[in-house]
């Protein structure tokens, strides 16, 4: 499916066919991937094999992938999916993250685990994909510094929304998001699943996204698609986002400071303070005397709550809120604020603009607040200031 994909895998495979390409610390060794192979191959035959190799050699028990096939284990092993992980980022490799099961991990033997992971490092060489250090999905909007892909990126982000029902995860609203003073250039990205106690699962065709997508300084942009559906997805799984390939070249973006900041005060502020009602939620309807929904407003949730303990909590509502649009500095510093919400203006459809979308109930399907209608007074007064806004 991945084009692009496909040729650095095929790339990848004849680096390491015949072992002729060892990594940096294999040659210092003097050894090859290959030999590197041999001395841990009787362990790991006896370790995963089973008696007589009925496991992962002949796959007699209980249709075992046969990751350690005869006639030539070095190629068996080497061609199973997953053990040379896409990512080229060796601990990724689904023979160093496999858990317990009806046989044992490698963890429970640190030695040759050790041992494979020298391997593998020989086989996948120097130079990881470039992708972002795994996180947490929140429930709502997500925001993911890509700092962690290129130090150049730095202030640049993916955000997106996700709900999470059962095991299927939706990504939708997908956007990057380039920092002030960087145009960015992503090719072929996918999602790797990385499981608390499971294998990573890395698999393009159904979790990522084929193409190139040009980014200018300051813009954001829909993400190739724009949302994303993972199903067998644990709760307790993070994820991270690799490229095929990143390129930033330097920019000079729209100044993000606002140019409406009298309409932001007079206008905007008041309708962010103003409470309406929210959709029923049992966790939260708990605690009103009557029994009735509570109210709240914009600030309630984005201005990180009467406890300001609660924004810096991952996984709390205000927690999610703020990583989204943070207004805490509201009243001390109105014009960071502002700026702060400017970057939730989309400059080529104002009206789409979640600013204006999600007190409707258009927008976040998750967001909490009961939709009013479009010439309600908290949607007039954003919009006129969103309306002054220039880009």
């Amino acid at each position: 499916m991945l084009g692009a994909l496909a040729g650095a895998i095929t790339a990848l495979a004849v680096a390491c066919g015949g072992g002729d390409t060892p990594s940096a610390d294999a040659a210092a060794s003097g050894q090859s991937a290959e030999a590197l192979f041999r001395a841990v191959e009787p362990s790991l035959v006896n370790r995963c094999g089973a008696k007589d190799g009925v496991c992962h050699v002949n796959g007699v028990y209980n249709g075992a992938p046969k990751w350690l096939a005869e006639p030539d284990r070095y190629a068996s092993i080497k061609g199973f999916r997953g053990i040379l992980p896409l990512t080229r980022d060796v601990d990724d490799s689904t023979l160093l993250t496999q858990a317990a099961h009806d046989g044992p991990s490698l963890a429970a033997t640190p030695d040759l685990k050790a041992k494979v992971r020298e391997w593998l490092q020989a086989e996948l060489g120097p130079g990881k994909l470039p992708a972002t250090a795994p996180f947490v999905v929140q429930a709502g909007a997500n925001v993911i510094d890509l700092k962690d892909v290129d130090p150049a990126l730095a202030g640049s982000t993916l955000e997106f929304v996700a709900d999470v029902k059962g095991a299927i995860l939706t990504l939708t609203t997908l956007r990057l998001h380039a920092a002030t003073r960087v145009n960015v250039s992503v090719e072929a990205p996918f999602f790797v699943q990385m499981p608390r106690d499971a294998r990573v699962k890395i698999d393009p065709k159904n979790a990522g996204f084929e193409g190139k997508l040009d980014v200018p300084a300051g813009v954001r942009r829909t993400f190739f698609g724009g949302e994303l559906v993972l199903v067998n997805f644990n709760q307790d799984t993070r994820l991270k986002l690799a490229f095929t390939k990143v390129s930033t070249t330097p920019g000079k973006g729209p100044a993000r400071d606002c140019t409406a900041f009298d309409l932001f005060q007079s206008s905007a502020i008041p309708a962010m303070k103003t409470f309406l009602d929210t959709v029923p939620d049992p966790q939260f309807d708990a605690g009103v005397p009557d029994g009735g929904t509570p109210t709240a407003a914009c600030v309630s949730c984005h201005g990180g709550g009467e406890d300001q303990a609660d924004a810096a909590a991952p996984g709390s509502l205000e927690f999610v809120a703020t990583q989204a649009l943070d207004l805490r500095r509201l009243d001390s510093d109105p014009r960071a604020a502002c700026a702060q919400a400017k970057q939730w203006i989309d400059f080529a459809d104002k009206e789409k603009s979640l600013l204006l979308t999600n007190p409707q109930g258009k927008g976040n399907e998750l967001h909490p607040l009961k939709g009013v209608p479009s010439s309600h007074p908290v949607v007039e007064g954003i919009r006129k200031w969103v309306a002054a806004e220039q880009n």
